[in-house]
């Protein structure tokens, strides 16, 4: 019985029943998946909240509880995924 290839493409022709067949298989789904978590870490964007006016008394308490912040005009703009953490210790 012939055996017939499973994939062609870049990696050439994969025969799974020949020895290493599994192994290049393996590698080409490895490097599919190293590839999509590197593009899905690379493309988040944080996304800020209006928190409140700027004063002194804020932004010593943001700094302290070391949250990410922006500082647009006269307002501060909070990463919205840190909202929790901003209430918790500047409310």
């Amino acid at each position: 019985m012939r055996s017939r290839p499973f994939l062609m493409g870049f990696y050439g022709t994969i025969n799974l029943n020949k020895k290493g067949g599994w192994f290049c298989l393996k590698k080409i789904a490895l490097t599919g998946c190293a590839l999509l978590l590197t593009l899905t870490a690379c493309n988040q964007k944080v996304t800020y909240t209006y928190w409140t006016d700027k004063t002194d008394n804020q932004l010593e308490r943001l700094e302290e509880a070391d949250i990410d912040f922006e500082i647009r005009g006269d307002e501060i703009w909070v990463d919205e995924e840190e909202m929790d953490q901003v209430v918790a210790c500047c409310s």
